[in-house]
């Protein structure tokens, strides 16, 4: 059943799969992850800092096959969110 759904995500939702990939290389809570920002990132030092409910920022290495799956940030605006519902980086507005 797993390899099923990740095939499924693979061919139709690799947002998604990033997303879940966050949280299990990571071990991150999704409330962490959907809080994520471009700045959050650091690719060249594989960095990621996480604001976490019990610590003002947690700092997680970013394993390598992570940073593989995780697409170009550089052109993208700091301030933006990494997830979005469509797309990586992006504002994300929730009622």
């Amino acid at each position: 059943m797993q390899k099923d759904i990740y095939e499924y995500m693979l061919k139709n939702d690799p947002i998604l799969l990033l997303f879940v990939q966050f949280i299990s290389y990571n071990l991150l809570r999704p409330i962490e992850v959907c809080r994520l920002k471009i700045e959050d990132i650091d690719i060249h030092d594989k960095k990621l800092y996480v604001k976490a409910k019990n610590k003002a920022v947690k700092i997680k290495i970013i394993p390598d096959h992570l940073l593989k799956e995780i697409p170009d940030l550089s052109k993208l605006d700091k301030k933006l969110f990494l997830f979005t519902p469509d797309k990586i980086g992006g504002n994300w507005e929730v009622n």
